[in-house]
């Protein structure tokens, strides 16, 4: 529940890349905004001229770039790969080392990182503000956040997967995935396999297995904006015999499914 005192206890800023062992290695990571209200591109800053936001990357605005490669404290517009603090290696999760990054913290961070000229204002920054992430469920986060749900984390990332299985999460989309080895596209069924209702892949074929060849897989994500409604019908009757006695019939149907995804 929401209203628990534990709610605040939370890690909500933590995202698993639902890989195992991951390592710095080729990693590429960045966050960006679907600028929907022009041309519908990402763009790596919060779109706002007029208050010079688009001084600010977003990789500085959510404190993940405030190092050079050479571990200066000077961003540098990379991702700061750190261990234990930005990034989790065994269980493959990226860190903000801010609470609640796309909520109250674009407020603080547009005081201190925003030029001190800028008059932007709460209304502003409100646009951008995905606060029902945080003080809500994550059902009513996704029902009434679409608005809002405009951050992308884009990045690359290689690791480990044990026994030839690859976990990919819930809410994949049957059709979406694609598995390349070698630059070769591999065939579902005949290479590798997938249990959509566990969100696992496994490769099949032992070839791939035994020769020890870099996978590629790559999917589209619907956890966010899988949505499912459902009509449901009740009925409540009840017949009294006398004060002591009585009987009680209850029956329920859900006559149709509106289950739907975007």
């Amino acid at each position: 529940m929401t209203t628990s005192p534990m709610w605040d206890l939370m890690m909500k800023n933590v995202y698993n890349l639902k890989i195992n062992s991951m390592n710095q290695q080729d990693f590429v990571f960045d966050v960006f905004y679907e600028d929907d209200r022009s041309d519908g591109s990402l763009k790596r800053y919060i779109p706002e001229p007029a208050y010079e936001m688009p001084f600010v990357p977003l990789l500085q605005l959510f404190n993940l770039d405030k190092l050079n490669r050479a571990g200066d404290p000077q961003p540098d517009g990379y991702f700061d790969y750190i261990q234990g603090v930005t990034v989790i290696e065994r269980t493959g999760s990226i860190v903000f080392p801010v609470l609640e990054p796309f909520g109250s913290h674009i407020d603080t961070a547009a005081v201190k990182k925003i030029r001190p000229t800028s008059n932007v204002t709460n209304a502003v920054l409100g646009k951008y503000r995905f606060d029902i992430l945080y003080d809500t469920s994550y059902v009513a986060a996704t029902q009434l956040g679409l608005q809002k749900n405009k951050f992308r984390m884009v990045g690359k990332v290689k690791g480990a997967a044990a026994n030839g299985e690859i976990y990919l999460g819930s809410f994949i989309p049957q059709g979406s995935v694609r598995v390349s080895a070698g630059g070769k596209q591999l065939v579902e069924g005949q290479d590798y396999e997938i249990d959509y209702s566990l969100g696992r892949l496994r490769i099949i074929n032992p070839a791939y297995l035994a020769q020890g060849t870099p996978l590629n897989v790559s999917f589209e994500d619907n956890s966010i904006f899988s949505l499912q409604q459902k009509n449901m019908l009740g009925l409540r009757a009840e017949y009294q015999f006398n004060k002591k006695s009585s009987l009680v019939q209850l029956s329920c149907a859900c006559p149709r499914d509106l289950s739907h995804k975007r």
